[in-house]
């Protein structure tokens, strides 16, 4: 299975002419951005998920999808898109996780004490940056740990005793993939184990390699020549046109025929 992850930006809106001066264009137009992800199938079944972002979480949440779209047992099925439904957390769910495990305000007082006096010695403007980063480190809104809480509940999740076990009997997906470093990251990998999903990764440089990218570029120049007003349409009409490319038996053909023996 080829994957590709695609950030795609049109212009959106009519271009109108005035009357009685056709050389006159008044253009309302708004960039319209969304962020796709789409996977050639060997058997020539293609998938295409729109993600809200390109960060890990959004990556772990593609590929529990893939998963479900090639997992044949449907308790396991089941399962999974119980998974699915809690995987991303909200914002305010991530901050009361944090303020529960944050530390007793006599502990966190106790050590801005010790601080001042460890530092009492520095000049206010010194002393002020010391205490930030006390302050920035328990904070609610912190990224590293609302990343920390956001990745750590995704695999308490899939981290399932009974999915794990039920995995081994389905077909490992294999899947080649573009060297983002997200996808390289190790919760990916741990993600990906867990699944029974095994990553193989083109060379550097190479998209002439991924045949999916062939299907981006058929879309793009299709979209280019109609009118798309919302963030819906688009992705609407950029899922049927990388169906409608990928739907055929050429691109499967080129694949096995050419992109595959380089690759392997």
């Amino acid at each position: 299975m080829d994957e590709t992850s695609h950030i795609l930006k049109i212009q959106t809106g009519k271009q109108l002419y005035k009357q009685g001066q056709k050389n006159v264009k008044t253009i309302t137009k708004e960039e319209l951005k969304i962020n796709l992800f789409g996977a050639l199938n060997i058997n020539g079944k293609s998938v295409i998920y729109p993600m809200g972002t390109l960060k890990k979480e959004s990556f772990a949440e593609v590929l529990v999808k893939l998963r479900i779209e090639f997992t044949e047992d449907y308790k396991t099925v089941n399962l999974l898109n119980n998974i699915l439904d809690n995987l991303i957390l909200s914002k305010k769910e991530i901050r009361e996780i944090i303020s529960a495990n944050s530390p007793s305000n006599e502990n966190f007082v106790a050590r801005l004490l010790r601080s001042l006096e460890n530092n009492k010695h520095d000049d206010e403007a010194t002393l002020s940056r010391k205490l930030g980063k006390h302050c920035k480190r328990e904070s609610t809104v912190n990224p590293k740990k609302q990343e920390e809480i956001k990745l750590g509940h995704i695999l308490h999740l899939l981290n399932n005793d009974l999915l794990v076990e039920n995995l081994k009997f389905e077909k490992r997906i294999v899947f080649i993939l573009d060297n983002v470093p997200t996808h390289r990251s190790d919760f990916i990998f741990e993600v990906a184990e867990l699944l029974n999903i095994y990553l193989l990764f083109l060379p550097e440089y190479s998209p002439e390699l991924n045949p999916v990218e062939g299907a981006w570029d058929y879309s793009k120049l299709h979209l280019k020549k109609k009118t798309i007003d919302t963030v819906e349409e688009l992705i609407d009409n950029s899922i049927e046109l990388f169906l409608d490319v990928t739907s055929g038996d050429s691109l499967y053909k080129t694949t096995v025929e050419q992109f595959i023996p380089q690759v392997i």
